[in-house]
């Protein structure tokens, strides 16, 4: 299922990019924009949200109180910093940095000092743990006074808290590059020492989160040469594909760094192909029982065994 206030269907697929935000609903700071979609099973799918972040010396974001207080979700999340710098957790994050965070941690994030914009892919594992807890009372009151409104559940009461598991979730992550750490899995393309090579020589990192039976499954893909990143294939589920680095043809369209594609579910996908110099990509599968229908390429299935044994790692937690 694909639902998005920000960008439509044509045809088989969507496109958002973060060089063109007009369309992107408004917030309250000009120097901030998001837009949001949902991908995978209709109950317990993911919500992707982009966040371009544009400094401006006539508007000072107040991010500790007002635009994003201390507060948890029911989810786990992962973030991708496509260009820019962010800080979550006090983790400074650069163009190509990513990072898995478990449900129930508390945390704040804003755009680093050190760089004037920001594009970050926000991914919810979960869309009934999206809304937020706020921790301080002071803090509850300010956003109830006209701040942000897109942290979402901070005057949920924990007993309407729409995941079943309450307003912290239950914690689900598993990775290809090891275990959680105080909550947390950090990495970056720059160092794929550990990541796994494909059929085609494309390296991968793969990880899953949110709900163990139908939650979403990050892929990132990173190749140093033009050429086949991803072979052509039928989804049955919705598929959030973004470019970090280089360039990449799907089709007939061309995507460039901070470009970004829904191709929609049960829709045939046609191959990515890196340009000249390769490509840094992340693929969002919406829900991880529909990565692939029917007669899967060896690429494909490589992936699948892959998701598999990730699976398999928390059924056993």
């Amino acid at each position: 299922m694909f639902k998005s206030r920000a960008f439509q269907m044509d045809g088989d697929h969507a496109d958002v990019s973060f060089h063109a935000p007009d369309g992107w609903p408004e917030t309250p700071w000009r120097s901030l924009k998001t837009a949001v979609c949902r991908i995978g099973d209709p109950g317990l799918g993911p919500l992707v949200c982009l966040v371009r972040f544009s400094r401006r010396d006539d508007e000072e974001l107040d991010w500790k109180h007002t635009v994003d207080p201390m507060h948890y979700h029911g989810t786990d999340q992962f973030r991708l910093e496509v260009d820019g710098s962010w800080v979550t957790t006090r983790h400074a994050m650069h163009g190509g940095h990513f990072g898995y965070q478990e449900s129930g941690r508390v945390y704040q994030e804003h755009p680093g000092a050190d760089d004037d914009h920001s594009w970050l892919i926000l991914v919810y594992g979960d869309k009934r743990g999206e809304p937020a807890t706020l921790t301080l009372a002071a803090d509850r009151e300010a956003l109830a006074a006209g701040g942000n409104t897109d942290i979402g559940g901070a005057g949920v009461a924990a007993t309407d808290y729409p995941h079943p598991a309450g307003p912290k979730g239950i914690p689900a992550i598993a990775t290809t590059l090891g275990s959680v750490d105080g909550g947390h899995r950090w990495g970056s393309f720059d160092d794929a020492s550990g990541w796994d090579r494909l059929p085609g020589g494309a390296a991968m990192s793969v990880g899953v989160l949110g709900d163990r039976e139908g939650g979403p499954v990050v892929c990132l893909l990173r190749t140093e040469t033009a050429g086949v990143v991803a072979p052509a294939a039928t989804y049955g589920t919705d598929c959030f594909i973004a470019v970090r680095r280089g360039t990449c043809t799907i089709g007939a369209s061309t995507y460039d760094v901070g470009d970004n594609r829904v191709q929609a579910e049960h829709t045939p996908s046609p191959e990515i192909v890196a340009g000249d110099g390769g490509a840094e990509l992340m693929v969002v599968f919406g829900d991880r029982r529909g990565v692939a229908i029917g007669d899967a390429p060896d690429w494909l299935a490589h992936v699948q065994r892959v998701i598999a044994d990730l699976c398999g790692t928390l059924a056993t937690a």
